[in-house]
């Protein structure tokens, strides 16, 4: 599978003009492929609502849903990203604490515009200079995948007489707590914070569990329940995901409670520094953001992408 060194940024943060730039025109290319690819009209890009942007691509809302029933398209250069929502696909069911995708595509030769070039980057545990020679070399690939719109999270907790302290506490702790069962699961990947004792790990358990195994006041109020299903589901299937301490990353269905809304890594803007330009992409280390996404998830026995544009 795609590994945290195939993870290069196509931008870096919203304040470089040249990279989003760069990444818009390539979008914009490929919006009639698009179109055709998920039954939308040719104006799908005027349209939609664009939600933003992070390091490695946009999210949009769609005025018109895709012929499958969904309203958001995401456009990632995100390779971990793409291969997990891929692997998803392949596991059946799944719980209904992670958000429904739908078909997921890769961009090819409507996305080579000019200023496309070879990448070179630094390996973060390295510190050496990597060529990038992966998938759709000499240019950064760009997956297309639909997915359910589901609203921010913040507003229906304060609705639940729930603050944003009392939030990022419970995230923060669930974090960890899941952090520290990853390393166990994949020692070695050491990440996470393990607890320094057992007293440690069993009062952050309680936090979200009684003694009994039921679900605790707090987590029924956060409706946590279906999110804490999911992080268990994930590591049954080893897949590690931990960026669900940023409470932008999830989302809420009614009838649901708080669900995974983002499996790619994190990097909205304000977070991490800027570069300059994307000329200096190699100088910039994975390390200086602040999400973490999928850490890991078993290979697939087939291509990432269902179909190429």
């Amino acid at each position: 599978m795609p590994t945290m060194n195939d993870r290069l940024p196509v931008l870096l943060k919203m304040e470089d003009e040249d990279a989003q730039a760069l990444l818009d025109a390539r979008i914009e290319a490929c919006a009639p492929s698009i179109a055709a690819g998920f039954g939308l009209p040719e104006s799908w890009l005027t349209t939609a609502k664009h939600f933003g942007c992070g390091s490695f691509g946009c999210a949009y809302g769609l005025k018109t849903k895709t012929s499958a029933g969904y309203n958001v398209l995401k456009i990632t250069g995100d390779n971990m990203e793409g291969h997990t929502i891929a692997l998803l696909h392949t596991l059946g069911k799944k719980p209904p604490g992670i958000v429904r995708y739908g078909r997921i595509f890769q961009l090819g030769g409507c996305s080579v515009t000019p200023g496309l070039g070879p990448f070179v980057y630094r390996n973060y545990t390295t510190a050496q200079e990597v060529s990038y020679t992966g998938p759709g070399a000499p240019y950064r690939p760009l997956w297309v995948v639909e997915r359910e719109e589901l609203p921010n999270v913040l507003p229906v907790l304060k609705r639940r007489k729930l603050n944003r302290a009392q939030v990022e506490m419970y995230l923060a702790t669930l974090v960890r707590w899941a952090s520290d069962r990853a390393t166990q699961l994949v020692p070695e990947l050491k990440f996470g914070r393990p607890f320094h004792t057992d007293h440690d790990r069993t009062m952050a358990y309680l936090k979200f569990y009684e003694e009994d195994g039921s679900y605790t006041g707090l987590t029924k109020q956060m409706g946590a329940e279906s999110l804490l299903e999911a992080i268990d589901w994930l590591f049954a299937h080893k897949i590690i995901f931990l960026d669900f301490g940023n409470s932008e990353n999830l989302g809420w269905r009614k009838g649901t409670g708080l669900v995974i809304r983002d499996i790619g890594y994190s990097a909205s803007a304000g977070e991490g520094r800027a570069a300059a330009s994307l000329s200096s992409l190699h100088r910039w280390r994975l390390t200086d953001l602040t999400g973490l996404g999928v850490l890991s998830a078993p290979d697939l026995p087939r291509s990432l992408a269902r179909g190429f544009f």
